[in-house]
């Protein structure tokens, strides 16, 4: 998606690096908890008689996809699942 102009998005990239490291790193780690705040809201929504755990596992799953083969995703998957029980 790109419906910002280029104006504001050098504004942007301008008001970012006047930062010191500290506020950076508190910026990107508060994105970063939105983002999954947001997922497993909408994991929620899609799934509404899901544990919080089956939750989790729905979680990982979207977002390590593509970073495990099926085999590896599987292994892991039942690991989550032996220690949720």
């Amino acid at each position: 998606m790109r419906d910002t102009s280029d104006k504001m998005r050098g504004k942007h990239f301008e008001i970012y690096q006047s930062k010191n490291v500290d506020e950076k790193f508190r910026m990107i780690t508060e994105m970063m908890e939105y983002g999954v705040t947001q997922t497993l809201a909408t994991l929620r929504n899609w799934y509404p008689k899901k544990t919080k755990a089956e939750l989790q596992i729905e979680f990982f799953k979207l977002y390590y996809k593509d970073d495990f083969s099926l085999d590896e995703m599987e292994r892991m998957l039942n690991l989550m699942r032996k220690k949720s029980t």
